[in-house]
């Protein structure tokens, strides 16, 4: 039996999980990246080979935060080909 919470991933779609260093990240004016600038992220790089998205997503949060990590960053993809 399957649990309520798990759902498979669809060919050619993918799953994503991050530590909070990513929707945490924050400007240089004080202002945090959070769920809704990952989202803007990920839709700009939606196209992306698996390992280029990763390395594009953390330079992208890297960017948002004038190059000053705050935080550790970790972002991983898992994406179903067929």
């Amino acid at each position: 039996m399957t649990h309520p919470a798990c759902r498979p991933i669809l060919p050619h779609a993918a799953t994503t999980t991050f530590t909070d260093g990513v929707t945490e990240a924050i400007d240089p004016q004080g202002a945090f990246l959070g769920n809704d600038g990952l989202e803007r992220i990920l839709r700009r790089r939606t196209k992306e080979p698996v390992n280029e998205l990763c390395e594009n997503v953390i330079q992208d949060v890297a960017d948002f935060q004038a190059n000053n990590l705050q935080d550790d960053a970790t972002f991983l993809v898992i994406r179903r080909n067929t």
